[in-house]
């Protein structure tokens, strides 16, 4: 069977086939180490190989995925590659990579959904995801106050779930932890301004956030 055939998406021996592919490919581009190599380590996801070591081991690793993986049906592209190294490092990494088109950073990169290289890189990309993470948790708050609980009757029993999910994983990550009591959370609740945080309880506001067809509205 060619490497092209392939399996269909959502097939249970999908993963099997692929490690039966790939784990040839690993053995053989990695260096292995002697005398004057330095062991490195690789790791494969999907079509993405990544590879971590001293310069020299790594254009090694590089030339026989050049050399062995057409032959086994994987193409490695110098264009789309990265080399992400330290900052000191970066002379001698150009002479080692000399010819091969890659690109070669020294400001980090992100790979599958984490990040490599250096740390501010990693710490803007953090306080990146944590406020995305914050502003989507306010849009879901906003959302349940204004489209659900103020339009929907008799929704208190199923917003008691959106509350212990918020109890159980949200308060947590703030909390190192602690499982917060219902007075805890009750002052967790209240506006800043008076030492809370604004974390809503949503079945507590229910009944009242419900316009009460027997109560006057104002025009």
């Amino acid at each position: 069977m060619l490497s092209s055939d392939g399996t269909a998406q959502g097939d249970p021996v999908a993963m099997p086939v692929y490690a039966i592919g790939i784990t040839p490919l690993l053995e053989l581009i990695k260096p292995h180490a002697t005398e004057t190599d330095v062991s490195m380590k690789h790791v494969a996801f999907a079509y993405d190989l990544r590879g971590g070591g001293d310069l020299i081991t790594l254009r090694r690793w590089w030339d026989n995925n050049v050399l062995y993986g057409p032959k086994l049906g994987y193409n490695p592209k110098a264009t789309k590659s990265w080399l992400v190294i330290k900052s000191h490092t970066e002379v001698c990494a150009r002479e080692v990579f000399e010819g091969t088109d890659i690109d070669i950073t020294t400001k980090g990169r992100k790979y599958s959904g984490s990040e490599s290289g250096s740390g501010n890189l990693n710490t803007l990309r953090s306080k990146y995801s944590i406020d995305r993470a914050t502003s989507c948790l306010r849009c879901v708050c906003e959302r349940v106050k204004h489209n659900y609980i103020r339009t929907l009757p008799n929704i208190k029993q199923h917003l008691l779930q959106l509350d212990a999910l918020v109890d159980q994983a949200s308060i947590p990550v703030i909390t190192d932890g602690h499982i917060c009591t219902a007075d805890e959370q009750l002052l967790l609740s209240l506006p800043t301004k008076k030492g809370g945080l604004a974390i809503p309880i949503f079945s507590a506001t229910a009944d009242s956030s419900f316009p009460n067809p027997e109560q006057p509205q104002n025009s």
